[in-house]
């Protein structure tokens, strides 16, 4: 029933702002009412006095909520107020008291009273239904990634928003979905040695904690390899942290699923020592054309890795794309040797790479993550790093490289795709080239160069040009390292083309959007071309930028 106070205007037009199905929702973790106010069906039929949309659009309302024999606000409390939006559902919200919230939660029946800013009106009118939902705990975080040395503790890293959570009546668990259960693991709450932010008996306050630790005990241990020997098979399985608590007899669930996974370098292997050096850190590049995908380990350089893996016999390389609904999974092995004297690792397409690469001109949302796992003899990880990064679509078409008397020149082509040329307007690439050869399927590196250009890729082919003034030396490659200046190893790299004895000399190039490798080299000697092209290989990989959280900090 509507009641009119008082009012110079023709208040029936007031009264039909809001519909009679306008209800109140009410939280009972946060102990919050929310007034569902609904724009009343009929407004724009409403054509003589319409004041609802001639007097209040911008104008403030003040609103209480009545029950039989209590309000909201209380007297001495702050006014609630709203703003008029014409023909919009509003919320208005009402913070009560855990006593205040306990007392009215199950009541059936209420009244909104609404005063206008214009003349006075004041307007009272039941809702049509009143609901105490259970918390929906999906917005607790607005970040959360798992991050893990492999065997050991996993530790759940958060960024939490402001929900209320009981954690003297809670179980928290870490959990996971095979294909034929769920299986759940504790987190205990810590009680020594704990981290600033870790979940702690000391202080249990929803926003202060960051940091769950899945602790690996004895007792724990079986649950803890089952876990491990899930998520190595398939890196894609569902994993969430779970909070269940109880608040006024409401049972309430807080699930969050965890999409970063991290295996931290805490080996040091790729991250850079001291940061500023530009060379370390793991860069994931993902190819997107019918040849396959290229993973890349340090720039241009080798993978030759910084820390001691002398106890690792090989590296397991699992890689995935996935996005929405499809996954496409590549893995390959390779010994210690191969992976350290190699530039970066490439994959093979296959008919499910080729049906995902295919859905990836129209999406924005295709993600990469890559997994290096460092095995002994008996194929068990001893360490590995993840790493994830967005997929992109490479745009260099083409590239030749000619070596000069005194320097290296590279021809490239360019897409002439729209994206391209949006992705490549005014930028100064940063470029990296690294020349090699193999002999007796040993891998010998001549030199890596590091510069910066500016680029017109406008041009159908732009000359880029590199002398010894921009070579890079690195002390951990005088085991494969060829030459002792830069200029012998340019003599050297044109004796062997000439003499035909390196057929699988080449270079690697990258810059800040495309990698290519190709062992298409041309030689000029007194002015005049003499080309030598072997066994040519055109690789074109597109950069994905890195989340580590990472940093995937984080999807």
């Amino acid at each position: 029933m509507i009641i009119l106070l008082y009012s110079f205007q023709d208040a029936q037009s007031f009264s039909e702002c809001f519909s009679a199905l306008s209800f109140i929702r009410g939280n009972s973790v946060t102990y919050e009412l929310q007034l569902h106010l609904l724009p009343f069906e009929d407004l724009e039929k409403i054509t003589s006095q319409n004041l609802c949309q001639i007097y209040l659009p911008g104008k403030d309302v003040i609103t209480k909520i009545h029950y039989n024999d209590i309000s909201f606000p209380k007297v001495g409390e702050p006014p609630v107020k709203f703003v008029y939006e014409y023909n919009q559902e509003i919320i208005v919200s009402f913070q009560l008291t855990q006593a205040d919230y306990s007392y009215i939660v199950n009541k059936q029946n209420a009244m909104y009273e609404l005063w206008y800013d214009v003349n006075l009106i004041k307007v009272n009118n039941s809702v049509g239904n009143i609901q105490h939902t259970k918390f929906n705990g999906t917005g607790c975080f607005s970040d959360i990634s798992m991050v893990y040395t492999v065997y050991g503790d996993i530790d759940i890293n958060v960024v939490p928003n402001d929900c209320v959570v009981d954690f003297s009546a809670s179980q928290v668990s870490f959990a996971y979905t095979t294909t034929t259960s769920n299986i759940n693991i504790p987190i205990y709450s810590c009680t020594s040695g704990c981290q600033e932010g870790e979940f702690n008996d000391s202080s249990l306050n929803f926003q202060e904690i960051t940091i769950y630790r899945v602790k690996k005990t004895i007792a724990l241990t079986s649950k803890f390899d089952d876990f491990y020997k899930a998520y190595i098979d398939n890196r894609m399985i569902v994993i969430s942290l779970n909070i269940q608590f109880d608040t006024n007899g409401v049972e309430t669930t807080i699930k969050q699923t965890i999409d970063n996974k991290i295996a931290v370098d805490t080996w040091n292997c790729v991250a850079a020592d001291p940061p500023t050096d530009t060379y370390w850190g793991m860069h994931l590049y993902t190819l997107l054309n019918p040849s396959g995908l290229f993973v890349q380990v340090r720039d241009t350089l080798a993978n030759k890795l910084k820390c001691d893996t002398s106890s690792a016999v090989s590296v397991h390389l699992d890689h995935y794309m996935f996005d929405k609904q499809e996954i496409d999974r590549e893995q390959q092995t390779l010994t210690m040797e191969q992976f350290e004297q190699n530039v970066g690792i490439q994959f093979n397409a296959t008919p499910a790479y080729n049906r995902f690469r295919d859905t990836i001109f129209v999406n924005d949302s295709s993600f990469s993550l890559i997994i290096l796992s460092f095995l002994d003899a008996d194929d068990k990880i001893l360490y590995e790093i993840s790493q994830y990064g967005k997929v992109y679509m490479g745009c260099m078409a083409k590239q030749e490289l000619k070596v000069y008397s005194d320097k290296v020149c590279a021809i490239m082509t360019f897409e002439s795709r729209a994206d391209c040329r949006q992705q490549y307007a005014d930028s100064t690439a940063r470029n990296h080239i690294s020349l090699f050869y193999t002999q007796n399927k040993q891998f010998y590196f001549i030199g890596f160069f590091n510069f910066v250009r500016e680029i017109n890729y406008s041009f159908p082919n732009y000359e880029l040009c590199f002398s010894c003034d921009d070579q890079t030396y690195d002390i951990t490659y005088t085991d494969i390292y060829v030459g002792q200046s830069c200029i012998d190893n340019i003599v050297l790299l044109k004796d062997k083309l000439r003499r035909k004895q390196g057929a699988d000399a080449g270079f690697f190039y990258c810059n800040n959007f495309d990698i290519f490798s190709s062992t298409q080299i041309a030689t000029m000697y007194n002015g005049t071309w003499t080309p030598l092209i072997v066994s040519a290989v055109l690789i074109l990989i597109s950069v994905a930028i890195s989340v580590v959280l990472i940093q995937i900090s984080q999807r």
